[in-house]
């Protein structure tokens, strides 16, 4: 994995918002429906590694601060008490025209240096969620009008951009001094059942429709600040990312997910998780729940199993390299369940 390394140095404060999370079920008179769950699990600390505690990155009384500890609430069967260096976020875009949903995994090798790691990554995805409440999932929606204000002509927030205007707000945040992470955000709009995502890193999505899974393989990208670039060392940006499309229908699954899951799960045990879980039954909701929480369960239990060939091991030894069974690392997995409403064709007769 390419690793970012950027230096900030934010000047500005930034507006409260608190996002509760207890339900992430969003509906609306549009065609398609999102009921997404979220889970996740911090890795246990390794001997001589530092510990930050996830409860002081940031001042409890700060925007941020609230909005992380709203994040570590949601309702889940797993009982862990952090994610780690991994962050994410699920928010409704303006006027029910969809759903955000974020995942960044803090780069660890900022420890070394005495930063957190996750510092950075909560940061992203807090402005990332931010961004997403105030766009549209398309510019087609009827103008937003405020008694207070004029009327407000709809603008389409891209994955791409939402991850751009949060990349360059953390740059601005006085509460982050330096860090890097993955960033991988997504939007899908109620209207036309359109996904699409940007991805930074090595963080990484599956679309799985009747049991067969579209995965898609994500390249690392290095973001460092001019003055601390160096001969030799790769830079991208925001507007590098790799970027994907897909027009979604009724029954999809999709799963994001940090490395902490893709290394240590084959795509095909994504699929027999999403298989067993949906026969469970349950109201779509908690179906999108059950399928996160098991989903990190699962990553949690390989990444600790030294009798399997795990997806890291695998990709080490194309690389000539030693290694044998799971990665222990943070896992986060969002499930986000699609379901569209059928509009049936009218059976009365009209009266002339």
């Amino acid at each position: 994995m390419l690793q970012a390394r950027i230096l900030l140095q934010p000047r500005s404060q930034l507006r409260h918002l608190r996002l509760v999370v207890q339900t992430f079920s969003y509906s609306s008179s549009s065609n398609f429906g999102f009921h997404v769950g979220a889970s996740f699990a911090g890795k246990p600390p390794l001997r001589g590694e530092r510990i930050f505690s996830p409860s002081t990155r940031f001042p409890p009384e700060s925007d941020i601060g609230k909005w992380a500890q709203d994040q570590l609430r949601i309702k889940r069967r797993l009982k862990t008490k952090n994610s780690g260096e991994d962050s994410f976020f699920v928010q409704e875009l303006k006027d029910h025209s969809g759903v955000a949903v974020g995942i960044a995994d803090g780069v660890g090798g900022w420890s070394d240096s005495g930063v957190d790691p996750g510092v950075f990554s909560q940061a992203l995805m807090y402005h990332g969620a931010r961004f997403a409440k105030r766009g549209w999932a398309d510019d087609s929606y009827p103008s937003s009008v405020n008694s207070a204000e004029e009327s407000i002509q709809p603008w389409e927030l891209t994955p791409e951009n939402c991850l751009e205007l949060a990349f360059n707000a953390v740059l601005r945040d006085t509460l982050v001094d330096a860090g890097s992470s993955t960033g991988l955000i997504s939007t899908f709009n109620a209207r036309s059942g359109l996904m699409k995502a940007a991805n930074l890193g090595d963080s990484g999505f599956m679309i799985i429709r009747n049991r067969i899974a579209f995965p898609k393989l994500i390249t690392s990208i290095v973001l460092i600040p001019r003055r601390m670039r160096q001969p030799g060392l790769i830079t991208d940006s925001p507007k590098d990312a790799d970027l994907y499309e897909c027009r979604l229908r009724h029954g999809d699954i999709v799963l994001c997910y940090t490395d902490g899951v893709s290394d240590n799960v084959w795509p095909q045990e994504l699929i027999a998780i999403s298989s067993v879980m949906t026969r469970q039954g349950g109201s779509e909701q908690e179906l999108a729940q059950n399928m996160a929480d098991a989903v990190v369960e699962y990553a949690m239990n390989a990444m600790n199993r030294n009798d399997r060939v795990s997806p890291f091991e695998h990709a080490a030894a194309l690389e000539r390299q030693r290694w044998v069974g799971g990665k222990v690392d943070d896992a986060t997995a969002l499930a986000i369940l699609v379901s569209e409403e059928v509009h049936e064709p009218s059976s009365e007769v009209p009266i002339v």
